[in-house]
């Protein structure tokens, strides 16, 4: 593959953008769950909270409403102008188009119709890949030409999406497929490749020109973090990439042992909130096993649906100041394990004794930062020993910091050595008259060597302290002492003060109502969609709606009764919410989840009093891949395949099963209800089903099975239940 050189590159050590090794923190920012008129609101928010990037997923479906009619230019859809707001807020852009993203988006993206189609999709797949390259060859060159190389900020762009979720049988002929494709669209820019659940090979197929990230949703107080994400950091410096943590939790305690770790890139998921306009949403499985996911898309994110700002902006501001001071001194710095070879002991306020994570920092003369977490629920003293020395550094709960150890300040313009420091720098001024910030949670000492000269600065986070330093070449370096809340608020030093933020900024009110929302709705209706059923043959599968045209809102299907009183009714494979009716009096509303629907008639009604109606309404495509429910299968389709009238409902009362012991005398009993002490628990059961000449159809419903069952039909297979799939048609014996 003919990679084309970059302003950004990755190696082992981190990420260099023009020639600067840089620490990446990543904000989400989705374009199409925030009206236009608040994008830039939302980047000055991001900015304000200390990001320098935005990632962004390009919803292929969000462009393309129907099969070839496409918008990139109206209202929300007009990605031209939000990748040129990012450039004029000073925000570089993680581009992901897909094809699938994720996000929790009606499909993960891919259009129903490729569905409707019965696409192989993500394969490499020749008819999947050429709808592929009519969305790339869309938004990549739109993406193209904002890339960093040509005056923009997209700095990498990200194809697929934890693709190791899937089961994709050819993952380096898809990937390389997908790179290729970005290569010949003009993307110069690293291209990435994100693992959902740790399978790097997985998600990114080994495909040379594109460097694994991951995606890594850990408890920020789970005990050994470090050493098992420190493998990963490991395994991708083998393949000379850093460790990108494309995917997060917004917990600052994770961020900073993210860090700690290795990581050059930190993207906490999600931090700004929006909505899901049009039926957009997407049905999956974190519910039991099925989910609707509302339109209002907040996961406690740090900017709210509304544009008000979550207080734990202040740590990722305090964390940002201090990525912004150590430079590159900390962005290439490289992790050094938790053995004896770190030469540092931790000791926890509950008595305990370990190896704290280090990283040795890039520079002339490099120098440590050490990091001590506080992961109980309360305020703790940690005794940090190593390199000849002992300090207390008092965290309260739920938080982190770097000890600075041999820490050398020239590269950063300054002629000295921070010799331990348990308070970090949050504002460098490298100027004529420099100055720096620290900051400490409780209370903190800096101790330096300037010129020769030992210097000590202590800090209490209760009141603001200051010393002056004169160099060697003469100048004098200010340092002011402040604690973590109050740095949150600081902007700068000028004139012998700290600047502070407005009062209020960042407590983020709500923007001013009557912003213009722009989007296509879906279809309504197609009236008629069942009585157009009669000349199809339901095992044709054509009766769903996106095979009639219908990729989101809901259809009508209508039917006249076929015999006397009907006893119930059965929606077949129906999805996702489905509405009965019958002479216009609403009967019920079920959510089978892709299965059979089977609904009593309490009144029964002869067969002249009034047709049937169903409104099938899709929710949304899955935007997952799971077997248990036919609905979560993320190429399923919606509405129904066929419709069934009841003429008796039959309770099989005896069956007869061997005994699991091997006994020579049959069981007859109800079904499932023999009693064994053996686990797992394997038997036969067995039972005659009458099956009246003059019906067509018949279908045995297992409610509440608990187990797995093959059923079969004189000896031949007929299907198979579940507790999630109880219900099976053998209509064909």
């Amino acid at each position: 593959m003919n990679v084309k050189t970059s302003a950004v590159t990755l190696d082992a050590r981190g990420i260099s953008i023009r020639g600067r090794r840089e620490v990446i923190l990543c904000a989400s920012l989705f374009y199409f769950r925030v009206p236009e008129g608040s994008w830039e609101d939302r980047m000055r928010k991001i900015r304000l909270a200390g990001y320098d990037c935005i990632d962004v997923y390009f919803p292929w479906n969000f462009h393309e409403t129907e099969k070839d009619a496409w918008d990139f230019s109206t209202g929300m859809k007009d990605v031209e102008r939000f990748l040129g707001l990012a450039e004029a807020n000073d925000l570089f852009v993680m581009a992901r188009p897909g094809p699938y993203i994720c996000s929790e988006w009606d499909g993960g993206s891919l259009p129903a119709y490729l569905f409707a189609e019965e696409l192989d999709i993500r394969q490499n797949d020749p008819a999947y890949l050429a709808r592929v390259e009519e969305w790339y060859r869309r938004i990549l060159p739109i993406i193209a030409r904002h890339q960093i190389d040509v005056g923009g900020s997209v700095v990498l762009l990200q194809i697929e999406n934890e693709l190791d979720f899937f089961s994709c049988r050819d993952v380096p002929g898809y990937m390389g497929a997908l790179a290729e494709s970005a290569l010949g669209h003009g993307i110069t820019v690293p291209v990435i490749a994100c693992a959902g659940q740790a399978d790097i090979y997985g998600a990114w197929g080994g495909v040379p020109g594109v460097s694994p990230s991951m995606n890594l949703y850990l408890d920020s107080k789970m005990p050994g973090l470090e050493d098992g994400v420190t493998v990963y950091t490991e395994i991708l410096a083998g393949l000379d990439t850093p460790l990108m943590v494309t995917e997060m939790g917004r917990d600052n305690l994770l961020m900073r042992r993210f860090l700690a770790s290795g990581a050059k890139l930190l993207g906490p998921y999600n931090q700004v909130s929006g909505f899901d306009f049009g039926f957009t949403n997407s049905v999956n499985n974190w519910g039991d096993p099925v989910s609707f996911l509302p339109s209002h898309y907040d996961f406690r994110s740090l900017i709210t649906p509304y544009g008000e700002i979550r207080d734990f902006i202040a740590a990722d501001r305090v964390l940002s100041g201090f990525l912004d001071s150590m430079g590159e001194s900390f962005a290439g710095a490289v992790p050094l394990g938790h053995g004896e070879e770190n030469g540092y002991t931790l000791h926890v306020p509950t008595g305990e004794t370990g190896r704290p994570p280090v990283l040795r920092l890039a520079g002339r003369d490099g120098g440590e930062a050490v990091a001590v977490n506080n992961v109980s629920d309360d305020r703790g003293d940690f005794v940090l020993t190593g390199r000849g020395f002992e300090r207390t550094v008092t965290l309260p709960p739920g938080t982190s910091t770097f000890v600075l150890v041999n820490v050398d300040l020239s590269p950063m313009g300054l002629p000295a050595t921070v010799d331990i420091s348990t308070a970090e720098p949050v504002y460098l001024d490298r100027g004529f008259m420099p100055v720096i910030i620290w900051q400490a949670p409780v209370a903190g000492t800096v101790e330096m060597t300037v010129g020769g000269r030992k210097v000590s600065f202590n800090i209490d986070a209760a009141e603001e302290s200051r010393l002056e330093v004169e160099l060697p070449d003469g100048r004098t370096l200010t340092m002011a002492g402040i604690g973590r809340e109050a740095a949150a608020e600081v902007t700068g030093f000028r004139d012998g003060k700290l600047l502070i933020l407005e009062d209020g900024s960042l407590s983020g009110p709500s923007e001013k109502p009557g912003i213009e929302v722009e989007y296509t709705m879906a279809p309504a209706g197609n009236v008629g969609l069942f009585s157009s059923a009669e000349e199809i043959e339901p095992s044709e599968g054509n009766m769903q709606l996106e095979k009639n045209g219908v990729l989101r809102g809901y259809g009508l299907y209508t039917a006249e009764p076929v015999i006397d009183r009907p006893t119930a009714v059965i929606i077949h494979d129906a999805a996702d919410v489905v509405s009965l009716y019958r002479g216009g009096e609403h009967i019920t509303t079920a959510y089978p989840a892709g299965g059979h629907a089977l609904i009593p008639l309490a009144n029964e009604r002869p067969k002249g009093s009034g047709g049937y109606e169903v409104r099938a309404e899709i929710w949304g495509h899955s935007n997952f891949d799971d077997s248990r429910k036919p609905s979560i299968r993320i190429s399923s389709l919606r509405g129904m395949s066929g419709f069934t009238e009841v003429r008796e409902i039959r309770p099989l009362p005896w069956w007869r099963t061997e005994s699991p012991a091997g006994g020579s005398i049959p069981y007859y009993m109800r079904f499932g209800g023999h009693l064994t002490t053996r686990r797992p628990a394997r038997s036969v059961w067995r039972s005659t089903v009458p099956i009246p000449a003059d019906d067509d159809s018949i279908l045995l419903n297992f409610d509440g099975i608990a187990c797995e069952a093959e059923i079969e039909i004189d000896s031949v297979r007929a299907g198979a239940v579940d507790q999630f799939t109880q219900i099976v048609d053998i209509s064909g014996f």
